[in-house]
């Protein structure tokens, strides 16, 4: 009895001896690969907003994960609130290598993809379900592969907030906004979406708002709840009305030089983790959104009013026609009638 036993073992020790790979292509096979071992890098990562806002915690997120799985082998350098540039030259930089991963928003990659101007469109998304399955699906995939030549590798669509109306007056329907000057950005899809409603938009940069609405040279504007909150623009505006009338949708992206020079493990990596990162910005920015909601409330000094949204996307809609042309009409419709329920 003894002896079959010390047998077997004998037969199991030559088994390892004479085939040390064979566990090792096992694991291989199972997927597990070792990221702790490699070349190392120090990555410069870049962002144009504030702390706090989803494009920074996505992008910050992303970072600290890979820094954790690679043991720190992989480690970043972050530079957030356009310390670094603004978000056109960060990708800019990011095209030549300057930069090595930046985190925006689709209206700046608009300057690299044309298509990306579609999600300036009013009521595009009518929620973040709609946004978060479009994003994640062929058409936001689709997208991201225009990249291609641009010196920018796109990782994954992230959430950047929903832009609402502020004013010194309640504006709860489009009619109570015809004739009122309403700061749009200098983008001429919102100078004609405030034309269809009848406001008379005043295109200006962002440095120049806040003394503008103090001042009385606009009597409204637009912006994500944490854009108001953090810039503290209800100590000039009395009322924020919860239009939602855009959503911002923003990219996680690489220099493409500085990906394609990643072993195939560290480009795997990349991708898996950034492929998280869409569900992980959706989440963030609803509770950065409900946070600085009741910020602005607590303070008193702005009264946060809903408003019929149905009522406003109808007006508001009225400018896809000539966007229709750029994008084509299927396009934009399969994006407004995407079944993602």
């Amino acid at each position: 009895m003894f002896e079959k036993k010390w047998g077997k073992i004998v037969a199991v020790l030559v088994l390892l001896c004479i085939s040390p790979g064979l566990f090792a292509g096992t694991a291989q096979a199972a997927g597990e690969v070792d990221h702790t071992k490699g070349e190392k890098h120090s990555f410069t990562v870049a962002t144009g907003v504030v702390m706090n806002n989803p494009i920074q915690l996505a992008i910050s997120e992303m970072c600290r994960r890979i820094q954790e799985i690679t043991g720190g082998r992989i480690s970043f350098s972050e530079h957030h609130n356009s310390a670094l540039g603004s978000e056109r030259e960060l990708l800019e930089q990011e095209s030549t290598g300057m930069i090595d991963m930046v985190g925006g928003g689709s209206q700046v990659a608009y300057n690299f993809v044309q298509t990306c101007g579609v999600f300036d469109l009013p009521y595009l998304f009518m929620s973040n379900e709609h946004a978060e399955a479009v994003l994640g699906s062929e058409i936001g995939k689709n997208i991201l592969k225009q990249f291609e030549g641009t010196g920018i590798k796109p990782l994954t669509w992230i959430a950047c907030g929903w832009r609402s109306l502020t004013a010194n007056e309640p504006i709860r329907t489009p009619k109570e906004i015809a004739g009122k000057k309403i700061r749009a950005m200098e983008n001429a899809v919102y100078i004609d979406m405030y034309n269809a409603v009848g406001a008379n938009p005043t295109p200006m940069a962002f440095t120049e708002l806040y003394t503008a609405l103090q001042q009385g040279t606009v009597d409204g504007m637009d912006n994500p709840p944490i854009v108001i909150n953090s810039g503290s623009f209800d100590d000039v505006q009395k009322y924020l009305m919860l239009t939602e009338h855009t959503f911002a949708a923003g990219l996680i992206s690489m220099s493409q030089e500085l990906y394609d020079s990643l072993s195939s493990e560290d480009q795997e990596l990349f991708q898996s983790v950034a492929a998280d990162m869409l569900a992980f910005s959706f989440r963030a920015n609803d509770r950065v959104e409900g946070e600085s909601i009741k910020a602005i409330e607590a303070r008193g000094h702005m009264q946060v009013l809903k408003v019929d949204k149905k009522i406003w996307a109808d007006a508001m809609r009225t400018i896809y026609p000539k966007y229709e042309a750029i994008y084509g009409p299927d396009f934009v419709r399969s994006i407004v009638d995407f079944k993602f329920r």
